[in-house]
């Protein structure tokens, strides 16, 4: 039999963080179940390297191989997750350096909408430019027919799994229980589960902060610090970790927008989205609770010990009242 490859190409704000630190968190009791999950020599718990690698072969041919040799000759499975992947144009180039394996690509859809939010949300939590959320809503988009297109005629229909993230269908509103369940992973004794989402997406006027943040030009805005700050802050407020409130117009302009496509997609691979409403939103700003809301990030980070958190630098540049 063939070695077995899981190519998890995400797409983003679909759970891959959760999935990805789960793995790498459990990743001695997978290797030992014959199930390798490759560091690549980087801090990311994902396998984002390999998107430059399959770009520029020749430049990365020696470590390719490297790779290759370890995934042929050690292991019965290997995990390739990162949702850099869903920028490769070309995925033959990848399935061209996978020749010899038995490949399923594993791919998660999700309501558009919600999608571009979260996208939104994303790029000003861990970029550093303040973007504008009527701009993913309205011109933004990613195509989620193309995509799929393109990885189905590299591997063929029969190796792409399309899934369907939404916490109604998935088991247990949980897309790792989903994935491990789909891979045949879950029979694997002994792994452990965290209880914080890796990457939750920030929400409320801890967003906003960045938003600002993001605005002055403040250096370190996409630094390790201020990425472990925002994370643990989400757990500060539960406001901080739900959905952003959007106007009702720009909700409804982007499902116009992708309205056949969504079509299309249950046409032909006969998965149903549907639109997906969060149970709690919030105001970004909520500009009544400003200064309550940044003094609970200062009573908590700018205590002694405390490891630095870059957002509170805001403080000397503006005042809340």
């Amino acid at each position: 039999m063939r070695p077995k490859v899981i190519l998890h190409i995400g797409v983003n704000k679909t759970g891959t963080s959760s999935i990805q630190h789960h793995f790498i968190t459990n990743r001695p009791t997978f290797w030992k179940a014959g199930v390798y999950y490759p560091g690549m020599g980087q801090k990311a718990p994902a396998q984002h390297l390999l998107l430059d690698w399959i770009r520029e072969p020749e430049k990365y041919s020696e470590k390719l191989a490297t790779l290759r040799d370890e995934m042929m000759t050690q292991f019965r499975v290997t995990l390739l997750s990162s949702e850099a992947l869903v920028d490769l144009h070309d995925p033959r180039k990848l399935a061209n350096w996978l020749k010899g394996f038995d490949v399923e690509v594993v791919v998660y859809l999700r309501d558009p909408t919600r999608y571009c939010i979260s996208w939104w949300q994303q790029d000003i939590q861990g970029g550093d430019a303040p973007h504008d959320i009527r701009f993913y809503l309205l011109n933004k988009r990613r195509s989620f027919t193309a995509l799929l297109g393109r990885w189905c005629e590299a591997f063929g229909r029969s190796k792409v799994n399309v899934r369907l993230y939404d916490r109604d269908a998935l088991p247990d509103g949980d897309v790792l229980t989903d994935f491990l369940r789909c891979t045949g992973l879950d029979e694997i004794e002994g792994q452990k589960r965290t209880p914080w989402e890796s990457n939750p997406s920030i929400s409320g006027n801890l967003l906003y902060f960045k938003y600002l943040y993001n605005s002055l030009g403040i250096p370190d805005a996409r630094s390790w610090p201020m990425m472990g700050g925002l994370t643990e802050a989400t757990k500060l407020d539960w406001r901080w970790r739900c959905a952003p409130k959007v106007d009702d117009y720009l909700i409804g302009k982007n499902r116009e927008i992708y309205s056949e496509e969504i079509a299309e997609i249950e046409r032909d691979y006969g998965i149903a989205i549907k639109p997906s409403e969060p149970s709690k939103v919030i105001d970004v700003p909520q500009v009544d609770q400003l200064k309550a809301d940044f003094d609970k990030l200062k009573n908590h980070f700018l205590k002694p010990g405390k490891k630095e958190f870059p957002l509170m630098d805001l403080e000397k540049h503006m005042q809340f009242v």
